[in-house]
């Protein structure tokens, strides 16, 4: 039972959406062919960055950080996947789903190659929330996921590929442009979508974390309703929890008191070296023990509170600003040996531990990322070091700086008993810990008998059994109620007495509990007497006897055709491959026995309450398996059938001690006559009970029957009613046979059955070819081990003994061949050839996988077997796979060539080596491929279709249209037109025109895609998005007021179709307030819109869980801000509507693509109705009603108070207006809070979200001077080059000629050459810089230009096609010597590399919700004071203020209105940039006419201290003065 199976299940609906919105978002299928894999993606990984643009060669030392975090994201999502999996289907794996989006995401065109940046800061923003669940990867005795749990597993996975959905769709679009070359800001824009699902992924993190307790709980005691009767009664559980937890507590009492003590520290050292600690700190320290052990015997709920303390540190430092030392906390639960993948768990386990804290803390990651640099061999250290080693490498137990480490561990256990050597190693180094470490914690769950002398001088231990004896004894009250046993008044002694006699004997047990009450309540309902229930509860400590009471009594219960379906089922369950097992895959396996099929009455035999149920569990999501303890005693070591040396033996003896010979003949005559006479009716000796059957299950036979059911299935067509079962049999076939290894317990025909089968695989394609729609978890194809597992069962001479001539010659040949494993495989691979590219009906990703991974497979002169012993072999396993990827779709292609003969490639094939060219985002050699199969047939208009779409895919949008012009022409002049065909080439050549900017013809051609074919919605639509995002307000009024005046009232009509389209992903909100600005004046209209939008909501199955909530959202805006007069029914509507798209985000738990966004934006407007309300004076009646529902909506907007949020806002702003300064300090104090601590991190990384915080905090509590300087130091993007030429400016002696010119032809160069890539500051230096390499480079290469004589001048002059742009024209009539052109290079390097060193780029603080304008060089803003990120520039704001009609960029703008208070955000300016670099500030002064005057300039730090002792955070510090 090695593997968890994927089979559908109702997750599968949610994966199916997922998909079908990464295909709308991306126009790419998720469900790639072939899957991504781990590997594949962390090759893309490793290739980030490389590109031949001059702009950069190599990674930097950010992006290499990213790649780093980018891999160990990739691990993450493999193991989160590993619990997700024990519920998915063989459809959908999720942690493949997760790799084919972002293999996707990370295939990204040269052209864009900077969108780099974005996936970088997608690893880092993504990172710690995915490590953080790893907890959830091992429960101790979870026999199965809890579908709770199940489903926020999921949710977290689909989240991360609908991030992925929203960052290819921003990728491909051109919106990210506008922000220059910050790609990574584009990404995390609030308008950009991948924002709003990044929020949705860490608070599905909160939402999981609320339910982890409970669940987690409900799965140990394994009974969902008994488990609910305790949760509801609180049962105390929780209380004693906390009691527990409080014990934790104690181990971080000292840390708490200690403060920071060297702000100026680039990088801080070891606390235990470099921070002192006050008095009362040290001595808690001296007493404290760094390790806490969680004590307490199987099943009796360690997991569970290890789960509660996680929770509990997580809470507790939910902010990440604390004034107390930053605590960073990594956990690793250790799978099951079911669950585990990886070879070396310990080592995976401290890995896991280091990536989660360097996520962390950027001090720690820089300082393990120097040393992984500087160790000259890293892999070798990490694969043939010791653990200890390891963990020394990574200096887990050495926290940077201010800082304490909390490592929780789980599953120690099961790693004891499964891999006992990688044990030892992590208790080794748990022992070592010592009690002086006094920044770090370390949480694990233990058994009393694991604890040494050593470790329990260390440790300070908790025993869960007495801690938890009142909640155990409360359960066991529970039970005996709810089953009415001991229930009656004079009942009260006895069932005291069972109470307290059960909680002795089970130990703290809650299985136990359960089985043994199940035993109880039998007696009672068979009037059983008062010692049979004695008995059970003297032997209710005894595991193994109580098992064996539950199997013996259903044993008794069953007939003999029960019993033997039951054992057909424990033969998968047990000896199956799978943890798992669906009801669809087990009827087929008992259809493939008896030849009877019905889901329906095996669900009812193994729910909750059916007979198998006792020894079955059976899940939600239809999922059955068997306990552990249960399936031991249900497997008996000797066969059952078949074995000849076996076989029953009855011998029967008569003996005659007393007779004469008459009597003894006269005996046996009337014996043998009354044999004669006399059938012995067997049927009716079982049917009276008289005969028992035995539940248990052979290994050997199991094996056999699974193996000759797989034959059966792929010895035939597929069947429905065995469909479940297709995808197991061929992919876990070598595991099977492995099992078999021992042929000795195997008689001659069960050989010779399974090698028939066998045979019949390899023999042809013809099996697998039938069952190609289920190869999707078969890797046998390119693995050498499992195929040399097959070889060896063919090489069996009784196998061979029973083959003709040919086929026996045919194997011969096998083994003889330099690589027989590929040899096998050939006929196969040749039919997977002939599909690839001779035949068009297969896609061809996963055909294309498989003849890669075949090629891949290592050559071995080794025979398929190696001898071990007299009797048994072992597959030879040296041979070591090489990476997939060496082998090219070229290499493939020439390969498929030979083996099929082929000496003039056709059309179709070079179509199918174009279509594997762009699943592979090879778009290049696509183009290629296809031009080459469009000259090698007819004129073929779908051909060229495909052609466009590989330009397109490949950024080339000009040379896209001019193929789909010549596709259109080529359709036209068919006589048997496809109208869907022609009008989709018009669809996507309105978008392809799009792309270049041509608002005009992509309107041309997407109107004829409508007349072509009027009933294409999805082009209506395209219509009217491009009227809307080009501002085509006319063309757009006209069109839309056309479609709702002419649609009819069915479904189908053209105005539903278009309204149902825009409720779905990936469609931006400002296009339904565009459409609802332009239709303003037309409220007859916008009422149909409504009407219409709530009969979409009404018709919505739940399989449209987004559609129905952006259907309320849509509602609600159109009806409060769109209709004239805003009637109060109308916001009554709008605000009921908002509503139930809150209460729908909740009842779906947040899980689909937008639902956060949507929910946020939802709970700001309703808190903004109630700001509003709470401003008229005619409501200062209702204010508190008005305050508290501004309050509800805070737990809507963000998962932590630490966090600004637009309810958070309005109600500081309520204060603000009541004058009320302190309390609006109160409700942004948490903000403010976590805003200092980022900003004194020593990280400059995340400074940009410091100010942020800041800026926020300090606007909405009207502090409006100290708000001006915190925005100052989030300086705006430059201005193509004047940022530069400020950089460089030069005094005193470094200012001459030279130098200037130098300086001047650098800055020309790159406004020209690269004006737009290089926009942003980091950018320019970057680029400057590698200018200057690129020019010293070639000066270099040159030597007669850097020659002084004459000669060499002019020699020069006749030869400057290789000089550097604009070096010609800066030089004086002689060269300069090449010392002095290289000396003025490096006075330019070196003020460059300062700045570059000295300054972290963070972008504008905001950008205009009226048209997206940036606030910058060339324009001020008007900050809202009142709405949370709510900006105007002077034009837009001009507008407001005059009444103008809305036609707002945001949902956030809706909210606005003239009333408000503003800020005024003059331009930036030469001054204010280059101090806000040099980490200066602006401070003081007052607001007079909108602008600050007076104000002295400080250094940021002396600014930051001030603030912080002028909200009460620290005391003062010294004052700091003012950088140079």
């Amino acid at each position: 039972m090695a593997h968890n199976k994927q089979q559908p299940t109702p997750m599968d609906e949610l994966w199916r959406k997922a998909e079908a919105r990464f295909q709308q978002l991306t126009g790419s299928s998720l469900h790639m062919k072939p899957a991504a894999t781990l590997n594949a993606c962390i090759e893309k990984i490793d290739k980030m960055g490389g590109t031949d643009d001059a702009s950069g060669e190599d990674d930097d030392q950010g992006l290499q950080k990213a790649k780093e975090l980018g891999i160990d994201t990739l691990y993450y999502i493999k193991l989160l996947g590993g619990v997700a999996a024990q519920a998915a289907s063989n459809v959908f794996a999720p942690s493949s789903m997760c790799f084919n989006a972002l293999a996707i995401l990370l295939d990204i065109p040269g052209n864009v190659h900077k969108f780099h940046q974005a996936i970088a800061g997608m690893f880092e923003t993504l990172g710690p929330s995915l490590s953080a669940f790893r907890v959830y990867e091992r429960i101790e005795n979870f026999k199965d996921v809890e579908p709770e749990l199940n489903r926020a597993v999921h949710d977290l996975m689909i989240s991360f590929v609908d991030i992925c959905a929203l960052s290819v769709q921003l990728r491909n679009g051109s919106k990210w442009r506008k922000f220059w070359k910050d790609a990574k800001a584009a990404l995390l824009d609030k308008d950009s979508g991948v924002a709003g699902e990044i929020e949705n992924f860490k608070r599905l993190t909160q939402a999981h974390a609320t339910v982890q307790a409970t669940q987690t709980l409900k799965v140990v005691l394994e009974s969902d309703s008994h488990l609910k009767t305790i949760l509801y009664q609180n049962a105390e559980i929780g209380r004693k929890t906390d009691i527990i937890v409080s014990d934790v507590a104690v181990l971080r009492a000292s840390n708490d008191k200690r403060t920071f003590e060297d702000n100026e520290q680039k990088y801080l050292k070891v606390i235990k070296e470099k921070i002192g600690w006050d008095e009362v700190a040290t001595k808690q320290s001296q007493d404290s023990k760094p390790i806490f052990l969680v004590v307490g015997a199987q099943n009796t709920g360690k997991s569970i509170i290890m789960s509660n303390m996680r929770r509990h540190l997580q809470l507790t430092y939910t902010s990440p600003a604390r004034l107390s030392p930053r605590t960073l906390i990594a956990s690793y639960f250790f799978p099951s040996v079911a669950e585990r993948r990886e070879e070396n768990p310990a080592k995976t386990a401290l890995k896991s531990l280091a990536v989660q804290l360097a996520e962390r803390d950027n001090a720690f990651a820089k300082a393990l990322s120097q040393r992984c640099e500087k160790e000259t061999d890293i892999d070798a250290r990490i694969r043939d070091g010791s653990c200890q080693d390891l963990w020394d490498f990574l200096e887990i137990a050495e926290p940077k700086g201010n800082t304490v480490h909390y490592i929780v561990m789980d599953g120690l256990v099961s790693l004891q008993k499964e891999k006992a050597d990688h044990f030892t190693q992590i208790w080794d180094i748990l022992e070592s810990v010592g009690p002086s470490k006094s920044s770090l914690r370390i949480l694990i769950s233990v058994r009393p008998d694991m604890i040494s002398t050593e470790m329990a001088r260390i440790s300070t231990n908790v025993d869960i059994v007495r801690a938890n004896a009142a909640d155990v004894r409360e359960y066991v009250t529970q039970q005996l109620r709810k089953n009415d046993i001991f229930q009656d008044d004079d009942d009260d002694k006895r069932r005291q007495e069972t109470e307290k006699r059960l909680t002795a004997k089970v130990g703290g047990d809650f299985n136990k509990i359960n089985t043994v009450i199940e035993q109880i309540n039998a007696v009672f309902d068979s009037n059983g007497p008062d010692t049979e229930v004695d008995r059970i509860l003297d032997d209710s400590n005894d595991e193994k006897a109580t098992s064996l009471s539950v199997i013996n009594k259903l044993e008794s219960k069953l007939n003999i055709g029960e019993i033997k379906e039951l054992q057909e089922l424990l033969r998968w369950i047990i000896y199956g491959e799978y943890t798992f097992w669906s009801l669809d895959e087990l009827n087929g396996a008992l259809f493939l026995k008896f030849g009877t099929k019905s889901i329906v009455r095996l669900q009812r035999k193994v729910e909750e309450g059916g007979k198998y149920s006792s020894i079955l569990a059976f899940d939600e999501d239809k999922e059955v398996s068997v306990d552990e303890g249960i399936a031991n005693l249900l497997q008996r070591k000797d066969r059952q059938f078949g074995a000849t040396d076996n076989a029953p033996q009855i011998t029967a003896k008569i003996e005659i001690t007393k007779g004469d010979m008459t009597s003894i003949q006269s005996f046996c005559w009337d014996l043998s006559n009354k044999v004669a006479q006399i059938s012995f009716d067997f049927d009716k000796a079982v049917e009276a009970g008289n005969v028992r059957e035995s539940l248990q299950v052979n290994k050997i036979d199991s094996l056999i029957s699974i193996l000759r059911a797989s034959f059966k299935i792929l010895g035939n067509t597929p069947d429905k009613k065995t469909q479940g079962l297709g995808s197991y049999v061929l992919a876990y076939l070598p595991q099977h046979l492995e099992a078999l290894e021992d042929t000795n317990t195997l008689d001659a025909q069960e050989i010779r059955d399974i090698g028939e089968g066998l045979y019949a695989v390899f023999e042809s394609g013809d099996v697998v070819k039938r069952h190609w729609d289920v190869v999707d978890w078969v890797i046998w194809y390119r693995d050498a081990a499992e195929v040399t597992i097959m070889r060896r069962w063919l090489c069996n001479p009784n196998i061979r003994s029973k083959l003709g001539t040919k086929d026996r010659k045919w194997l011969e040949e096998v083994e003889k061949d330099s690589n027989p494993n590929q040899a096998l495989l050939r006929p196969i691979m040749e039919m997977v050839a002939r599909r690839w590219l001779q035949d068009t009906e297969w896609p061809v990703e996963r055909l294309f996988e498989w003849l890669r991974g075949y090629l891949t497979m290592p050559s071995s002169d080794a025979p398929a077997s190696v001898k071990q012993g007299e009797g048994q072999t072992v597959p030879n396993t040296e041979n070591v796979d090489s990476p997939s990827q060496e082998i090219n779709i070229g290499r493939v292609a020439s390969w498929c060539k030979d083996v099929l003969q082929v000496r003039n490639e056709d059309s179709t094939w070079f179509q199918r080596l174009g279509e594997t060219f762009s699943s592979q985002s090879q778009f290049d050699e696509a183009i290629k491929a296809f031009q080459k199969a469009i000259e090698l047939k007819d004129p073929d208009p779908k051909l060229l279709h495909k052609l466009a779409r590989a330009y397109a895919d490949d950024e080339q949008h000009q040379e896209a249209c001019q193929v789909l012009y010549q596709a259109i022409e080529l359709f036209e002049k068919e006589t048997e037109l496809k109208k869907a065909d022609l009008s989709s080439v018009y669809v996507d050549l309105g978008l392809w025109l799009s792309e270049l900017d041509d608002p005009s013809e992509a309107i041309t051609a997407t109107k004829k895609a409508v007349d072509i074919e009027p009933e294409n919605h999805e082009a209506q639509f395209r219509l009217l998005e491009i009227y809307l995002v080009n501002d085509r307000v006319e063309e757009a009024f006209d069109f839309a007021h056309g479609i709702f005046q002419t649609s009819g009232t069915n479904q189908s009509g053209v105005l539903s179709q278009v309204l149902e389209r825009m409720l779905q992903p990936g469609v931006e909100d400002s296009l339904f307030l565009r459409l609802c600005s332009i239709l303003q004046s037309q409220q007859t209209v916008l009422t149909r819109i409504i009407n219409e939008i709530s009969s979409i909501a009404e018709r919505l199955t739940e399989d449209d869980d987004y559609a129905r909530m952006a259907s309320h959202f849509y509602k609600g805006l159109a009806a409060y801000y769109f209709c004239a007069n805003n009637k109060p029914i109308l916001r009554i509507t709008a605000l009921r509507s908002w509503q139930q798209c809150l209460d729908l985000a909740q009842e779906i738990r947040q899980t689909m693509s937008h639902p956060p966004q949507l929910a946020a934006l939802a709970a700001r407007l309703i808190s903004a109705h109630h700001f509003e309300q709470s401003r008229n004076p005619e409501e200062s009646t209702n204010l508190r009603a008005h305050f508290d529902r501004m309050a509800a909506m805070t737990s809507f907007a963000t998962p932590s108070p630490f966090m600004p949020s637009a309810a958070r806002v309005h109600i500081a702003a309520y204060h603000i207006i009541k004058n009320d300064a302190q309390s609006a300090r109160a409700s942004l104090r948490a903000c403010m809070d976590s805003a200092f601590d980022i900003l004194s991190d020593q990280d400059k990384d995340n400074d940009s979200l410091g100010y942020i915080y800041l800026a926020t905090s300090l606007l909405h509590c009207g502090e409006d001077v100290d708000a001006l300087s915190a925005l100052s130091q989030r300086v705006p993007y430059p201005d193509k080059g004047n940022v530069m030429s400020w950089l460089l400016e030069f005094d005193g002696e470094d200012d001459d000629d030279l130098v200037r010119s130098l300086t001047s032809s650098l800055i020309a160069t790159m406004e020209k050459e690269c004006s737009e890539r290089v926009a942003l500051k980091p950018d320019q230096i970057d680029y400057v810089l590698h200018e200057i390499e690129k020019r010293l480079s070639e000066d270099t290469r040159q030597h007669d230009w850097i020659e002084t004589d004459h000669q060499a001048q002019t020699s020069f002059e006749a030869s400057n096609s290789n000089v550097p742009s604009g070096i010609e024209n800066l030089l004086p009539e002689r060269s300069e010597p090449a010392s002095e052109l290289s000396k003025a290079y490096a006075k330019i390097k070196a003020r460059l590399e300062y700045w570059s060193d000295s300054i972290t780029y963070i972008p504008t603080y905001s950008f205009c919700d009226g048209c997206g304008a940036a606030w910058n060089f060339e324009n001020s803003m008007q900050a809202c004071k009142f709405c949370y990120d709510v900006s105007f520039c002077q034009s837009c704001f001009r507008l407001l203020q005059e009444g103008e009609p809305r036609r707002p960029q945001t949902v956030a703008a809706l909210a606005c209105n003239r009333t408000h208070e503003w800020l005024y955000l003059p331009k930036w300016d030469k001054e204010t940039y280059l101090q806000s670099l040099k980490g200066n500030v602006m401070v003081g002064g007052r607001i007079v006419d909108s602008l600050r005057v007076g104000g002295t300039l400080v250094s940021t730090s002396r600014w930051l201290e001030d603030l912080k002792t002028k909200w009460g955070f620290v005391k003062k510090e010294e004052e700091n003065q003012p950088q140079d």
